[in-house]
């Protein structure tokens, strides 16, 4: 649960050692996406926050972890919207928990 390995090396023509690698580069570099964006959001730093959202959601569809990427693109909506992200980033938090879970596994037993 969390990512679709099928359609994530769809996504990458099959090419396994580019899929792990965004794996790895998934896991490691966005354990602390939430915390980024919510703090360019705190400092006034609209374009920051939707350009990390923005990221993380390609990041995201790349691998096949569709949950983490619908809830990067509610909550750049939300602020583009100039809505209230607080529970769009909730979602995003807790998506991207279940999605490393799931990414720890795979590498485990790669």
């Amino acid at each position: 649960p969390g990512i679709d390995v099928v359609l994530g090396l769809k996504r990458v023509a099959g090419n396994r050692k580019l899929y792990f690698k965004l794996l790895w580069d998934f896991y490691r570099d966005y354990p602390a996406a939430v915390q980024k964006i919510q703090e360019a959001i705190a400092g006034k730093r609209a374009e920051e926050s939707l350009r990390l959202a923005h990221t993380l959601k390609g990041s995201a569809r790349a691998i096949g972890a569709f949950s983490v990427a619908d809830a990067a693109e509610v909550l750049e909506a939300a602020m583009r919207n100039g809505e209230d992200p607080s529970h769009a980033l909730a979602e995003l938090d807790e998506a991207i928990a279940l999605a490393r879970t799931a990414v720890d596994a795979i590498l485990r037993r790669s």
